[in-house]
């Protein structure tokens, strides 16, 4: 009688485990996030061998089997392959199902390409991206995420104007040796970093790199009372009357010498139909 309770007891036991584990999504648990990685795995190549190593699911509750995956709560939360010889251009949008992502780092690979979209990631702290060849310009979504702590982006093709960062977390910023240009922003943040932070970008420039940036030549101001525009067409119709001015002064000039001569000719008609003159010219006769 013991015996069968103790296996009763056993079935239980067992019957438990199997439902629990029946309900546990260990193969379709956040699946977004495992075809998101998929998507990484397909198109770049590397040291690591990813298309070996990253099989199954990403997370199994607080645990990853996969090279450079972290989990906590059967989500990924850090995503860091670095100096592995990744090789290839990172899907655009691969990121955005992956929210719970706080940590991502490529730095020291051979990426290029223009770098991904990071929206939707409003858990993400640290950037790195260094030392690889990426190229285009910066989103500017990247001076949207609100807890962003490092953001690290040097010896790149980076080109464009730096977005206007102002995340009051922001501890570590560095867009070196690149090809980026402009004013660096001022907001407090961007400011406070150091020279070496932009250094090696020949058309940034600001307080930080001690480069005055040129100053753009004010805007005409109008006449006080002239109407927009106004201004203008009174310059047009100046030029337009020196114009027929210069046009006309020969032609005065002209006139001036006919009517003077016309004069003369007529006192010399005069003259000769005098009468003293008619008198002396019958008697000669």
């Amino acid at each position: 009688m013991r015996a069968a309770l103790a296996l009763i007891k056993i079935l239980v036991v067992v019957h438990t485990v199997v439902a629990d584990t029946s309900t546990t999504p260990f193969h379709d648990f956040f699946p977004k996030e495992r075809d998101a990685l998929r998507q990484l795995r397909d198109v770049v190549n590397s040291t690591a061998n990813l298309h070996h190593n990253w099989t199954g699911p990403p997370c199994f509750q607080d645990q990853s089997q996969w090279v450079g995956i972290m989990c906590s709560n059967w989500h990924v939360t850090h995503l860091v392959l670095e100096g592995i010889s990744l090789t290839g251009s990172l899907p655009p949008a691969f990121l955005q199902n992956i929210t719970f992502l706080t940590i991502l780092s490529f730095k020291r690979n051979s990426l290029y390409g223009t770098l991904p979209n990071l929206t939707n990631l409003a858990y993400l702290q640290v950037v790195r991206f260094s030392h690889n060849s990426f190229s285009g310009s910066i989103p500017s979504e990247y001076a949207e995420l609100p807890k962003l702590t490092k953001f690290e982006l040097q010896g790149n093709n980076i080109d464009g104007p730096i977005p206007p960062f102002d995340q009051q977390t922001l501890t570590d910023f560095n867009v070196s040796y690149n090809r980026l240009e402009g004013p660096i922003p001022k907001t407090s943040i961007l400011q406070s970093f150091p020279g070496s932070s932009y250094e090696h970008n020949s058309g940034l420039c600001g307080t930080p790199l001690g480069i005055p940036c040129p100053v753009s030549p004010p805007l005409p101001v109008p006449s006080p009372g002239a109407p927009p525009g106004k201004k203008e067409s009174l310059q047009v119709w100046s030029i337009v009357l020196i114009a027929a001015a210069a046009a006309l002064i020969p032609f005065s000039v002209m006139l001036v010498f006919l009517c003077y001569y016309r004069r003369v000719q007529e006192k010399n008609t005069q003259a000769e139909q005098e009468p003293g003159m008619t008198d002396v010219s019958q008697s000669e006769l």
